[in-house]
C-alpha cells in the first residue's frame, strides 16, 4: 500500500492535509486490524473479499461525499459571487445615475449662467446705447444753440456794422 500515492490523491481531491491524514490513519488502522483478525483467526478468502468489497464501497462512498461536498461549497461560492457583481453592478448603476444628474445640472448651471449673461450684456448694450444716444443728442443740440448763437450774434454784429457804416 503506497501511503504517499494515497495522500498525494486525497489531496488533489480537494482535502487538507490534516484530512488526508486522519483518513490514512483510519485506513492504516483498519488494514492493521483486519490483518490482524486474518492472521489469527485464517479467514477464508470470502471474507477477504468481502472487507474489500466493504472496503471500496466505504472509499467510494467518501469519494462522493466530498465531491458533493466540494461542489456544494463551489455552488455557494458562485451564489456569493453572483450577489456580489449584482451589488457591484447595483452600486455602478448609481454611480453612473448620479454622474448623469450632476452632469446635467452642471449643463443647465452653466446655460443659466450663460443666459443671465447674455440678458446682462443685452442690457449693458442698451444702457451704453442710450447714454450715447442722449450724449449725441445733447451734443448737437449744443452744437444747434452754439451755432444758432453764433448766426444771431453774427447777424447783430452785420446789422450793427452796417448801420455804423451808415451813420458815419
Amino acid at each position: 500500500l503506497d501511503t504517499n500515492e494515497m495522500f498525494e490523491t486525497l489531496k488533489s481531491s480537494g482535502l487538507t492535509s490534516d484530512q488526508s491524514d486522519i483518513i490514512l490513519n483510519l485506513i492504516k488502522s483498519q488494514i492493521i486490524s483486519n490483518w490482524k483478525k486474518k492472521v489469527d483467526e485464517f479467514v477464508p478468502k470470502t471474507d477477504l473479499e468481502n472487507e474489500h468489497y466493504l472496503f471500496e464501497a466505504a472509499r467510494a462512498e467518501l469519494r462522493v461525499e466530498i465531491n458533493s461536498s466540494r461542489d456544494s461549497h463551489l455552488h455557494e461560492l458562485i451564489n456569493g459571487l453572483n450577489f456580489l457583481q449584482r451589488d457591484s453592478n447595483l452600486v455602478h448603476n448609481e454611480l453612473n445615475q448620479h454622474y448623469i444628474k450632476s452632469k446635467n445640472k452642471v449643463v443647465i448651471l452653466v446655460n443659466n449662467y450663460k443666459n443671465e449673461n447674455s440678458l446682462l450684456q443685452k442690457e449693458i448694450k442698451n444702457l451704453i446705447l442710450d447714454l450715447a444716444t442722449k450724449i449725441n443728442s445733447k451734443l448737437i443740440s449744443e452744437f444747434k444753440f452754439n451755432a444758432e448763437s453764433l448766426r444771431w450774434a453774427f447777424t447783430r454784429r452785420g446789422i450793427f456794422s452796417i448801420l455804423l457804416v451808415a451813420v458815419s
